[in-house]
């Protein structure tokens, strides 16, 4: 959900045949499904709970895009929502491998499926304008970026 990598960085890795690797990408959970069905109780020693995007109203929105975007989308494609985001991460012209965390080992599985799913450009294209549905509501609404919504600009990050 973090796109704040600008366009001439993504020309740049792509032009001299730089990989990026990035992590959590399915945020920490909250690209993976689990969201909104109804595993928003996190332990007391989870660190998620201290970030900002888990907060209720902030949760609850994100959770709202995936339920009602990302998640139409992975069942047309039969895929998982998490399957979805790391094939779509993999399937981006500048990143090496990804590195995704799991809370539970029954994901490591479902997860490396992911890696021989392939989306076609309708998917892809279905998956940018969900997310730019999403930079427009949360601009409009709260007057930010999804990087400073989901505090991402603080210190901690």
């Amino acid at each position: 959900m973090n796109r704040s990598i600008s366009r001439e960085f993504e020309k740049y890795l792509k032009n001299n045949s730089i990989k990026l690797v990035p992590y959590q990408v399915i945020d920490r959970g909250q690209l993976a499904g689990k969201v909104f069905e109804g595993i928003r109780k996190l332990s007391a020693r989870d660190l998620r709970k201290r970030k900002s995007d888990w907060q209720p109203e902030k949760l609850s929105v994100i959770s709202d895009w995936v339920k009602h975007s990302l998640a139409p989308i992975a069942k047309r494609a039969d895929v998982t929502i998490g399957q979805l985001s790391i094939a779509w991460a993999l399937q981006q012209k500048y990143i090496g491998f990804l590195i995704v965390g799991v809370t539970n080992p029954q994901y490591i599985e479902i997860n490396l499926k992911a890696d021989s799913i392939k989306l076609s450009e309708e998917v892809i294209g279905e998956i940018d304008a969900a997310y730019k549905g999403l930079e427009n509501t949360i601009r409009s609404t709260y007057g930010q970026s999804i990087r400073e919504f989901r505090g991402l600009n603080q210190k901690y990050y």
